[in-house]
């Protein structure tokens, strides 16, 4: 009977922390209510389970329940020191490394509780003794317990002390909150101390402790309940005090400071040695001011403080604090607040009268049916209205039905309403002329709140809105021309660019011609492969260059705009009317240049044939913009015809060689098989394994001559089956048989090269004993001209026969044509992949305005062109001389360069920049170009070969393109002229980038008053996420264990009852397998605690990967792990158990050479078969596990009844 009324009081106990807890969670806003709430969930588990305690038998039982609450009711003092903190507010102690030095002894106490080995040095010598009404555990302490208690008392006497200082900093209310707080914390805490020192005695043995808790959890809850503690604590106050923008001191009677909020402290510069200073150094004047607050309950004085602003106006407010009992003064509470703007704004409202009739924006006031009363004199200039037109007429004298009638609902709308507003109105003057004005309307009240009148102010805007209007204006141009470019890019076929592009002029343009005109520099003729007149084609014969206004434009390389009188202005510039009998004159006429790079290669042409004037300087500017950026579109739709036209001459060679081999039919197979291949290695291959059917050939060899430089590469050299490397003969060829056929185009046959007079007729040098003796070199002709030669030899003499001379030599003459085709098929490809690779750039350019990743894809596509150790991109800025390094990439990775002023140090891109021309050095480190020109090693590791190509647009440098290579000689012209095709669309890619950015500027600049309106609450939101951030770390550090990375035992007690009621709903089952490793202790005895480490870090990450995102897998402790497996029979949880410890016995870990392993013995237990309870269930997973260890280990047992 005692032992159920000890109970139910405990059970009761837990139940109001509980209550306690949850309901100070709720009001997680204040800061101290998060820890404070844990603490009291911390304390509720503890006082339930020494509940339990009563009412289990049994040894095992109350010693698991006794660890249990060691386990909980270290962390409890913590939660209440960290709360008590935050009371008080001084967030400012709470920081990570106090916060994980607080927890290092709660933390390290869950291993003298769960590990066995250590577990001595908290408590041994367990007994059951009986205490008459209940069995109680008995138990002696070990060093670890009195290590505990210290650490506990500390804290609790540091809780204490901080709640005693804040109680004593506090008054009415958050007095009561702080005493009741401190009594139900102190007195439990110095009851449990005095016991477990031995100054109590147990109460006929029973310790009575737990029950002492219950006045924590009722003076805890009458202090939130009845003193609204979560609500009014003295930190609430006090954040308060210092968010109040007024500047707040408090003088005690000596007349020194002894308190003074953030804004006094902020604007006097009050720093913490300052308190206790006098007030007189502040306030001069404060004998005067204290005298005559005296007199009165509060004293309101005006004043200037020179120390912090000269101009600036204070209210001083001073309210004398007086004892209650005595009614003498113990100190003052001054107040000051700025008043400077609400005087001013006083004098306003007295000038108002003034100021409403003489100032320069239109002042309109009207009745409350709209009916003009007033005007100024600013409103008859604005409208053209004198006064006495206006007044008695309503408001609709000045509309221009412009307006749409929506905005006048909204504006009766809010006025009736009694609100402000504010809009912008397309009015009428008197004369008929539109205006814009913007309109600020405020009803006027009576003193019944009913709206008696309106006053309007009106300023005339129709500048700004032109000014937006030209602004909207420039960006619809910057979309066209990005719509034009990208149509541009993607066409490669020149009759289809020039028609996209004509089109789209058209659209665009206020013109009803549109001409574009191409310069063919092969014949000298202007060719027009697009001209419309009112939307039809004109198909114009080649005009001859040099006459007419194109030729004048592709001269000059400017722009060419006759807005009037054509038929005078044109002729002098060399306008020829050939087709005005057909068409007429144009009223006005525009052209502007098509460039690549520095070279005007077309026209684009718009003409009016019925307005003068149709085209303005804005037109000008905005076509010669378009013309720039598909100048780079027609540069690559000739490549692409050139590389086109290349592949059908490759294609007519193949079939004219196709045709030979028809006719030679003896030869057909031979030939066949070498000229089939076009890769080149292919085609030697096949030449080799033809010439060795034919002749016993031991060595074999093609060498190609080049005549520029008078070098033979061998491109193939077989000796006996072995490839050698390629070489390269460079001087003296005549010494080398393959020279001497070269020079002599003729073949030469040496049947024995030992022969004394072949060595003296061929001049012979055998650098090796073992040589070729016999010596066969045929020419290659590519028609007259000498390409190389072929060889074939043997080491033994006169081995070819005149026939099989013969036979090589029409081999020979079928492989030059075999080889040359495979060298054209090589740069046509070559080519073919170039045009590709510009294509694909042309589009990432003209699809992207952002000059970061514009460049990024620039530099990505020429990494796959050409070899590129260094590049760099370098912007210049004509007006400062500035050179800027928006991409620098060196040594894999992407640097930043710094600006450099090119009048100081120009370097090789200076160089660059003011010839405006490509710059190529082959070795940097040559002596002659280090004295030729300046070299500034501007970061990473010195190249050898360095290119440097111009970005120019519109004739004018803006940038240098620059690829190195750490290696000397490494681009050819092909390369060089690949990068000047792609330096000039990138200019055009970065041009557009910046005009972009110049829009997107002025658009953003507009939009920043609003953004900044929303700076502070955007603030507030990040502290607010990081607030967040830091609880979910801590709640992820709280519940998952440190070595295994599983979750603790900790995340399974608060998850298993909701997964247990999650199975109830859905009416299915829950598996809980408790695994332990077999014989630990004698692993860890014999391997150490670092092999044991590792052998639970293997079972932690078995159990990761064996289990499914929603089962629950912890670390229960020491060597015992549990799994809730959600929705498992009893057949799959055998099943998946089997497989866990299948596994495991598996596995391996290697230990200081070692290879070691173990086993686990597995209970499980299921839900609802086996109860309905998470202890019940424990209990039986725990107990089949014990049947499992009893089997003999390393096996899966299920509970059973």
């Amino acid at each position: 009977m005692v032992a159920n009324l000890l109970f139910f009081h405990l059970l009761l106990t837990s139940f109001l922390f509980l209550a306690v807890g949850v309901y100070s969670l709720r009001h997680r806003q204040f800061n101290a209510a998060i820890p404070f709430g844990i603490a009291m969930l911390l304390l509720g588990i503890f006082t339930f389970l020494s509940g339990l305690d009563l009412l289990c038998p049994g040894l095992n039982a109350k010693i698991l329940l006794m660890r249990l609450r060691l386990s909980i009711l270290p962390f409890a003092p913590v939660a209440i020191l960290v709360s008590a903190i935050e009371n008080a507010n001084r967030s400012n102690w709470l920081s990570r490394q106090r916060f994980l030095l607080w927890m290092l002894v709660p933390s390290v106490n869950l291993l003298f509780i769960w590990q066995p080995r250590l577990e001595s040095f908290l408590r041994n010598n367990y007994k059951l003794v009986d205490i008459g009404f209940a069995e109680a555990l008995a138990f002696s302490n070990g060093a670890w317990f009195w290590v505990l208690l210290i650490y506990s008392s500390i804290l609790a006497f540091v809780i204490f002390g901080i709640q005693f200082n804040t109680m004593l900093n506090s008054k009415g209310i958050y007095f009561k909150q702080i005493l009741f707080l401190n009594l139900g914390q102190i007195i439990p805490a110095l009851v449990i101390i005095l016991l477990a020192t031995g100054k109590l005695n147990f109460f006929y043995g029973y310790n009575y402790a737990p029950h002492l808790l219950m006045l924590t959890a009722v003076l805890n809850g009458w202090a939130i309940y009845r003193y609204q503690w979560l609500f009014t604590s003295p930190m609430a106050r006090d954040i308060a005090i210092d968010l109040v923008n007024d500047m707040m001191l408090v003088v005690n009677e000596s007349d020194l400071i002894s308190d003074a909020n953030t804004a006094a402290r902020r604007t006097f510069g009050i720093a913490e040695t300052d308190i206790g200073a006098s007030i007189k150094n502040l306030l001069p004047t404060w004998e005067k001011i204290r005298e005559d607050a005296q007199e009165k309950e509060t004293l309101r004085k005006e004043l200037n403080l020179p120390q912090i602003s000269a101009k600036k106006i204070y209210e001083l407010n001073v309210t004398p604090a007086r004892n209650p009992t005595s009614q003498t003064i113990s100190a003052f509470v001054l107040v000051l607040r700025e008043i400077t703007e609400q005087k001013q704004k006083q004098e306003q409202v007295q000038n108002l009268v003034r100021a409403v009739s003489q100032s320069p924006n239109s002042v309109l006031i009207t009745d409350s049916d709209g009916i003009i009363e007033y005007v100024n004199q600013s409103f008859t200039k604005l409208t053209g209205y004198s006064k006495e037109e206006a007044l008695g007429q309503k408001t609709s004298l000045f509309k221009s039905g412009k307006t749409p009638i929506s905005i006048y609902q909204e504006m009766w709308k809010t006025l009736k309403a009694g609100k402000l507003w504010k809009g912008d109105l397309l009015n009428r003057r008197k004369n008929g002329e539109l205006y814009w004005e913007e309109t600020l309307i405020s009803p006027l009240f009576d003193n019944n709140g009913e709206i008696v009148n309106y006053i309007s102010i009106k300023e005339d805007i129709s500048a700004r809105k032109e000014i937006d209007e030209i602004l909207h204006r420039r960006l619809e141009e910057l979309v066209m021309v990005n719509t034009i470019t990208m149509a541009a890019a993607s066409q490669l076929d020149m009759e289809s660019l020039v028609s996209l592009v004509g089109q789209q002029l058209e659209q665009s343009f206020n013109a009803r011609s549109v001409l574009i005109a191409l310069h063919n520099q092969n014949s000298d003729y202007l060719e027009v492969p697009y001209w419309t007149i009112d939307k039809k084609r004109v198909t114009p014969p080649p005009l001859k260059y040099g006459e007419g206004l194109v030729s004048h434009i592709l001269d000059t390389r400017q722009p060419l705009l006759i807005s009037s009188n054509f038929q005078v202005e044109a002729p002098p510039l060399g306008h020829k009317a050939v087709f005005a009998h057909q068409y007429g004159y144009p009223k006005t006429w525009l052209g502007v240049p098509i460039m690549s790079g520095q070279q005007a290669i077309g026209v684009i042409s718009l003409q009016n044939y019925t307005v003068e004037f149709a085209f303005t300087d804005d037109d000008v500017r905005l076509l010669n913009t378009i013309a720039a950026s598909i100048g780079v579109a027609i540069d690559n739709a000739r490549l692409f015809r050139a590389a086109q036209q290349e592949i059908e001459e490759r294609i007519r060679a193949e079939k004219e060689a196709s045709q030979r081999a028809d006719q030679i039919s003896v030869l057909y197979e031979i030939g066949h098989s070498i000229t089939a291949g076009l890769e080149l290695e292919t085609v030697l291959n096949s030449l080799l394994e033809k010439c060795k059917q034919i002749a016993q050939v031991d060595v074999f060899t093609v060498g190609l001559y080049d005549s520029a430089s008078d070098q033979i590469s061998f491109i193939k050299f077989n000796d006996k089956g072995k490839e050698k490397p390629h070489i390269q003969l460079s001087k003296n060829l005549d010494n080398y048989m393959t020279g001497k056929v070269i020079q002599k185009r003729v073949l030469i046959y040496v049947s024995d090269c030992d022969d004394e007079t072949n060595i003296k007729r061929y001049r012979l040098q055998h650098t090796t004993r073992e040589h070729a003796r016999t010596y066969l070199g045929i020419p290659l002709f590519r028609g007259t001209d000498v390409i190389g030669v072929l060889s074939v030899q043997s080491y033994e003499p006169n081995v070819f026969s005149p026939e099989q001379i013969q036979t090589l030599e029409i081999i020979a003459s079928q492989a030059a044509i075999a080889i040359d085709n495979a060298r054209l098929y090589e740069v046509t490809r070559r080519r073919a992949e170039e045009m590709t690779i510009l294509y694909e750039i042309s589009m990432e350019l003209s699809a992207n305005l952002n000059m970061d990743q514009v460049l990024r894809n620039l530099f990505e596509k020429c990494r796959q062109l050409m070899p590129v150790d260094s590049f760099y991109v370098a912007i210049y800025e004509e007006t400062t001389h500035l050179l800027y390094y928006p991409l620098f990439y060196d040594q894999g990775n992407f640097k930043n360069i710094a600006v450099r002023d090119m009048r100081v140090a120009p370097g090789l891109t200076g160089e660059v920049v003011m010839s405006a021309k490509t710059l190529y050095l082959s070795d940097t480190t040559d002596v002659t170009v280090a004295e030729q020109y300046q070299i500034i090693r501007i970061g990473g590791t010195p190249t050898r070969s360095f290119v440097g190509v111009p970005m120019i647009v519109r004739g004018k440098v803006i940038g240098v393109i620059s690829m190195q290579s750490y290696l000397p000689n490494q681009y050819d012209p092909e390369q060089i002229r690949l990068m000047e095709t792609i330096a000039r669309q990138a200019a055009i890619a970065v041009e557009n980038s910046r005009l972009y950015e110049d829009a997107r500027k002025e658009i953003v600049e507009r939009r920043q008053a609003q953004e900044d309106l929303q700076q502070t609450n955007q603030e507030l939101q990040v502290q607010l996420h990081r607030v967040e951030s830091l609880q979910e770390e801590l709640r992820e550090q709280a519940i998952r264990d440190v070595l295994t990375g599983l979750f603790n035992r900790r995340y399974l007690d608060e998850s298993f009852s909701k997964k247990i009621n999650r199975m109830k709903r859905k009416e299915s089952s829950l598996a809980v397998i408790m695994l332990d490793i077999d014989h630990f202790k004698s692993f860890n005895d014999t391997y150490g605690h670092t092999a044991g480490d590792e052998l639970l870090t293997l079972l932690g990450e078995l159990l990761r990967k064996q289990t499914r995102q929603s089962d629950v897998a912890c670390r229960y402790g020491g060597e015992e792990f549990i799994i809730l497996l959600s929705d498992t029979s009893m057949e799959v949880a055998i099943k998946r158990a089997e497989e866990i410890r299948r596994t495991f016995e598996e596995a391996r870990i290697r230990f200081e050479g070692q290879e070691l392993k173990a086993t686990v013995s597995v209970g499980i237990s299921i839900y609802p078969d086996h109860g309905d309870q998470p202890e019940a269930l424990i209990i039986q997973a725990d107990q089949a596990l014990y049947m499992a260890k009893s089997n003999g280990r390393n096996c899966v047992v299920a509970w059973t009844r």
